[in-house]
């Protein structure tokens, strides 16, 4: 988990994910725009115990929470750094959410797979080498089938 703000945190803590997803899609419905819910929605879905764990999910949201700070106005800017929502944290996130993908696409071990992780999580480019360092021969020896 981050260092930043996850309004969630204590639902989350009481094994209430679900309930803590209904709110933060409500509030997403309200301002899709907002800086704070789209973070709280990234680590929602980057919950790998929750029935709703989506990674495509969680990368998305986080990704749009980095671009919704950058291009933010400073008032926007003061209000996420108030909650430690910065760059540095942001990343967190995303870099946590792609490790996830490349731990899910390792279990699951296929092409289709490793593929869409090379096209979908291409945020953290560390985890893109380890993927194609580690499994150079098993890519090679799928292709030549």
């Amino acid at each position: 988990m981050t260092h930043a703000q996850f309004e969630y945190q204590s639902m989350v803590d009481k094994g209430k994910e679900s309930k803590a997803l209904k709110k933060a899609l409500k509030a997403y419905s309200k301002n899709p725009e907002s800086i704070q819910v789209n973070y709280n929605l990234g680590v929602l879905y980057n919950l790998k115990a929750a029935s709703f764990h989506q990674v495509d999910s969680a990368y998305r949201y986080g990704t749009k929470t980095l671009e919704l700070l950058t291009g933010a106005e400073q008032k926007e800017i003061d209000r996420a750094y108030k909650n430690n929502l910065d760059e540095k944290n942001i990343d967190v996130l995303i870099n946590e959410v792609c490790r996830t993908a490349l731990d899910e696409a390792k279990a699951i071990n296929e092409i289709d797979v490793y593929n869409h992780f090379l096209e979908v999580f291409t945020f953290n480019e560390a985890l893109v080498s380890e993927l194609l360092l580690a499994y150079t021969k098993e890519l090679s020896s799928w292709l030549t089938r």
